[in-house]
């Protein structure tokens, strides 16, 4: 499975954002039952955009990067509904965590799968 999930430089390494949209990088990995990859770092060109195209322009980049999973903290409405439109299956997790443990929580069942838009906290 293909995932994106927002992050950002921390002292040792990658660490979730506590901003999804207006994150400006986020991790592309592959999370199979080896564990996962980090296939690239993807800069967020929508980051300082308004909400709507926001969540146009992120959509299309996940299009682009066959993403079928996002794990973050929250996603708001604008994008919420139109990610899971697309097919786009959304997991929130909790607290301050490193990319490593972010990807850990999905795998061991923690990330819980959306059931609604959570804004930022």
């Amino acid at each position: 499975m293909r995932a994106i999930v927002p992050v950002m430089r921390g002292k040792e390494g990658w660490e979730l954002s506590p901003l999804f949209g207006r994150s400006k990088l986020f991790a592309l990995v592959e999370i199979g039952e080896q564990g996962y990859r980090l296939l690239e770092v993807v800069e967020n060109p929508f980051a300082l955009s308004p909400e709507g195209s926001r969540a146009q322009g992120l959509a299309e980049l996940m299009r682009s990067k066959g993403v079928e999973a996002i794990i973050s903290t929250h996603v708001g409405p604008g994008g919420f509904y139109l990610f899971k439109q697309m097919g786009i299956k959304i997991y929130y997790v909790e607290g301050r965590m490193s990319l490593e443990e972010v990807v850990r929580a999905f795998v061991e069942g923690r990330a819980r799968e959306a059931e609604g838009p959570r804004e930022h906290r």
